[in-house]
């Protein structure tokens, strides 16, 4: 059937008023199988419409903005900065250094604000410090590179 049939065969589910929007959605369908075939007859199209429609996966979520996906496996955020950290390595150099391994991004643009957001990240960044550099003594225990 081509679109110049079918369409003059949907003309006439499709056509009417005063019906509520189920009505609608019921008409329309029944006149797509139908029209197409699918249904030899409108009680038969009926039954088709009315079968449970099968449930969708979900879609990931999409970042807005262009921006790149930031959220990295930390074991090989970890496996990166194998090599890179050592006990004398300052907080600002463990940020550019998290930074590159993590998002890709320039280290620079990192603290584009002021001086305060950038010691509140300083002092996070201080607890952590340790724990990172525990975690790379065991990676670097793990793969023999100590």
């Amino acid at each position: 059937m081509d679109r110049a049939e079918y369409n003059s065969c949907m003309s006439k589910f499709i056509k009417g008023s005063g019906i509520d929007k189920e009505e609608r959605k019921l008409r329309f369908c029944v006149g797509a199988k139908i029209c197409s075939k699918k249904a030899s007859n409108e009680q038969e199209a009926i039954e088709l419409c009315n079968l449970p429609k099968p449930v969708k996966e979900p879609k990931p979520t999409k970042r807005r903005g262009g921006k790149a996906n930031c959220e990295a496996d930390m074991s090989k955020v970890a496996t990166c900065l194998v090599g890179k950290i050592s006990p004398s390595t300052t907080a600002d150099d463990i940020i550019k250094i998290l930074v590159k391994c993590h998002c890709g991004k320039n280290p620079t643009r990192v603290y584009s604000g002021d001086v305060a957001n950038a010691q509140v990240a300083d002092e996070k960044l201080n607890k952590e410090k340790e724990q990172t550099l525990a975690l790379i003594a065991q990676l670097q225990g793990q793969y023999g590179t100590g």
